[in-house]
């Protein structure tokens, strides 16, 4: 989980978390100061040896009429 607070950065807030150790699977929501911000954290991610494949398509991005926006990804670590 540590590298996943470490990838997520400044600009990256992680709002929930749920690990599922047997599907080797973490699901994570949150929030970032941008989409590009998601999107280099998602290439942070994908940069990671651990991490096997991160599902972030852009329709799981959504802008907040706060400003920003919010993301929802699933990651498969190997």
């Amino acid at each position: 989980l540590r590298a996943l607070y470490v990838a997520a950065g400044a600009r990256v807030t992680l709002t929930r978390i749920d690990l599922d150790a047997a599907g080797r699977t973490i699901a994570i929501q949150g929030t970032a100061a941008s989409e590009q911000a998601v999107i280099a954290f998602k290439g942070i991610l994908e940069n990671n040896p651990a991490v096997a494949d991160v599902s972030l398509p852009l329709s799981a991005i959504t802008s907040i009429p706060a400003g920003g926006s919010s993301f929802t990804a699933t990651i498969t670590i190997r």
